[in-house]
């Protein structure tokens, strides 16, 4: 879906990186997140439902993550930020996020490319098949969205990059690498999250002040593994 920027409604923060002073470790409550954003396009947004996969329900509110390619991570939910920002050598923009336990569903994703007031932006929502992820307290776990990419084509004109030209596992866990070694309080290894179901739903009517594209009904179908 091709969507004017002026309705999307994203706000961004100033540039500015997580705080040197952030730890984390094995016994955490949370598990630390890490987003592998794209770098193409200008901002970049993805909307989380927690989901009780034993009971095949939506539980709790949406949960939405991005960052912008400026340099700043959105506004969007408290204590996100990007730990790359300026590397010249990046492939994905890095930021970490402290998120609950448990099961996750990406039910929805905006890309944009371009300014705010000029550029073009594509949204969809993943109610025909969204990939369920889940995280443990206490783990660091790279959560990929750079799967989905915006790229100006040029005339007006956006795609969307093709999943086969995305970085590989190996070179974001390596970026994430480098990136942490400016902060040696988060400790532990970090291992890339794997789909461990998919699901659909039949869309429910979006809410404009959400700037959401998308609801979630009640429940949804589990429609198998990765």
């Amino acid at each position: 879906m091709l969507l004017p920027v002026t309705m999307l409604l994203i706000a961004a923060t100033a540039c500015e990186s997580a705080p040197r002073s952030k730890s984390f470790a094995a016994g955490a409550p949370t598990a630390l997140v890490v987003l592998a954003a794209p770098v193409e396009g200008s901002e970049n947004k993805d909307v989380l439902r927690r989901v009780d996969l034993s009971a095949n329900r939506f539980i709790g509110d949406p949960i939405k993550i991005g960052v912008s390619t400026y340099g700043a991570i959105m506004a969007l939910t408290a204590g996100s930020n990007q730990i790359n920002v300026g590397a010249s050598d990046r492939t994905v923009a890095l930021a970490i996020q402290d998120l609950p336990p448990g099961d996750y569903a990406l039910v929805e994703y905006t890309r944009t490319t371009g300014s705010s007031n000029y550029g073009l932006a594509i949204g969809a929502c993943r109610n025909e098949m969204a990939p369920v992820f889940s995280v443990a307290a206490g783990n660091i776990a790279i959560l990929r969205v750079d799967d989905i990419a915006i790229q100006q084509v040029g005339g007006g004109k956006a795609r969307l990059r093709p999943p086969s030209e995305a970085p590989t596992d190996e070179s974001v866990l390596a970026q994430f690498e480098k990136a942490r070694v400016d902060y040696p309080g988060i400790v532990g290894a970090a291992r890339m999250l794997q789909p461990v179901a998919l699901i659909r739903w039949e869309k429910a009517p979006s809410n404009f002040f959400e700037s959401r594209l998308c609801g979630e009904p009640a429940t949804f179908e589990r429609i198998g593994p990765k």
